[in-house]
């Protein structure tokens, strides 16, 4: 009997064996357990520890009653000192947005200039070339279609194209003419004149103009007809 109980073999031995086993399992796991748990407890109170500091420095930092009185006392008379700059520096900063205002109003088309005023304008414009009083006179003209002054803008285009041989500079008329009618909603007549301009001098811009004034006025044909003239020259020059 005493040999079947301490028998390596035997059942018995073999459940206190496993029972052993378990015991120390459980031992492991409930250390991990417990380790686990002192090391949340560990950073839960360090927020607290840390807040609890940094209320501390606060207070610390907080002047007493008695020196912010003296402070403000000691404070005020400079701040009354400063407030007048304050207003001497509002007036300068307004006085001087009223002058830029003031600088920057456009001159009323209606006024009159002096003649003593307008010459030495002529005359710098005479000693330019050609060339730079053509673009002054462009410039002049995209100046009016920008403040909408459209009427003036296609009077100074038609007068540069009727004073130019340039078929190029006819072009470039015709075409912000087109633009100008265009703008204002007169598509008959800015597809005349982009038609103008592309027959002058051809341009891919200048028959997308067309296309887009075709597309405005309803003629969906001739627009997709225009666009695929554009697509296909331009797939066959990238050949």
């Amino acid at each position: 009997m005493n040999n079947n109980y301490f028998d390596l073999g035997s059942k018995k031995f073999l459940i206190i064996t496993l029972v052993i086993l378990v015991c120390f399992f459980l031992l492991i796991v409930k250390a991990f357990n417990d380790l686990s748990d002192a090391q949340a407890n560990m950073e839960n109170n360090q927020p607290q520890k840390q807040a609890a500091v940094d209320i501390n420095n606060v207070m610390n930092t907080m002047p007493r009653p008695n020196d912010s009185e003296e402070q403000n006392q000691e404070e005020q008379p400079a701040e009354q000192q400063y407030e007048p700059q304050q207003n001497r520096g509002l007036n300068v900063d307004i006085q001087s947005s009223v002058n830029a205002t003031e600088e920057l109003k456009p001159i009323d088309d209606n006024d009159s200039l002096p003649e003593q005023a307008v010459e030495p304008v002529q005359e710098n414009n005479q000693s330019l070339s050609a060339e730079q009083q053509l673009e002054l006179q462009f410039l002049s003209a995209r100046k009016n279609k920008d403040e909408k002054q459209y009427v003036k803008a296609l009077e100074e285009y038609k007068a540069i194209a009727e004073n130019s041989t340039d078929a190029s500079v006819k072009a470039r008329c015709y075409e912000e003419m087109a633009d100008v009618y265009g703008i204002v909603k007169r598509y008959g007549t800015a597809l005349s004149y982009a038609q103008r301009a592309y027959n002058a001098a051809p341009t891919t811009s200048r028959e997308m103009l067309i296309a887009r004034l075709y597309y405005k006025t309803g003629e969906i044909d001739k627009a997709t007809k225009r666009v695929n003239n554009i697509l296909q020259r331009d797939f066959s020059n990238d050949r």
